[in-house]
């Protein structure tokens, strides 16, 4: 009696289950058709735990669909894949990356009129030849997206090792940029997070601050054991 009770119930779970179109809240307040008040995944009754999670496999698997016709769309989607699991890592890695304003946000150097060159002394004088064009600096946006698709999938093993061989050839480039090189160590981090491994996370997190002092973190993003991991290194910083 009691098994067919609790079907009957996943049944009716079942029927709630349809895309979400309402606009955006800043709360976590039920949306039409959901429980009332909304469950998460640690609530004490295992049918609504149950619920709870589903719904955010649900959400999410729509929210990563989405990031790249409507990043806006996604990230409403992963802030609310947190209301029912406010633990997950790969929704608060969802909601930093479709963040509308950049995480990092290096200070970019004063641009500077170029010096014109003086007037010829003597009609006949030979022209000045040609500088030599600087060679372009080497970019790592496409190995640093895919050290973050490996978070974003929790195959953090992999994450770690593509890390470690991509980070002797950031420091090795001299025009690598200083978010390039916050962004790698970051992602270092959290995947140590993932691990437990919160001493590892804090000495990535201590590189990421000296390569660019004035990084910051997004609070209501950012994972609170990454958190914990970034405030020690900067206090750690500010102490040496």
């Amino acid at each position: 009696m009691q098994s067919r009770y609790a079907a009957a119930r996943l049944l009716l779970l079942g029927l709630l289950w349809w895309p979400v179109h309402a606009p955006a809240q800043e709360s976590c307040a039920p949306w039409p058709g959901e429980f009332s008040p909304l469950p998460t995944v640690s609530d004490p009754d295992p049918l609504r735990a149950r619920w709870a999670k589903l719904r955010a496999e649900q959400l999410s698997q729509r929210a990563a669909r989405l990031e790249e016709r409507d990043p806006i769309e996604a990230n409403r989607i992963w802030q609310r894949v947190l209301c029912f699991e406010p633990e997950a890592v790969a929704a608060r890695e969802g909601a930093l990356r479709t963040r509308p304003s950049t995480l990092l946000r290096a200070a970019e150097p004063p641009r500077q009129a170029v010096p014109r060159a003086p007037a010829p002394v003597a009609a006949r004088a030979a022209p000045a030849p040609p500088p030599k064009p600087k060679p372009k600096p080497v970019r790592f946006d496409e190995p640093l997206r895919r050290a973050e698709q490996l978070i974003r999938s929790a195959r953090f093993e992999e994450a770690l090792a593509e890390i470690k061989e991509l980070r002797p050839r950031i420091e090795a480039e001299p025009g690598a940029r200083t978010s390039e090189r916050a962004r790698l160590e970051l992602l270092a981090a959290t995947a140590h997070v993932a691990f437990g491994d919160e001493a590892a996370a804090r000495a990535s997190c201590e590189r990421a601050l000296r390569s660019d002092p004035a990084l910051e973190l997004d609070a209501h993003s950012t994972p609170p054991k990454l958190m914990r991991a970034f405030e020690a290194a900067r206090a750690e910083g500010e102490r040496q």
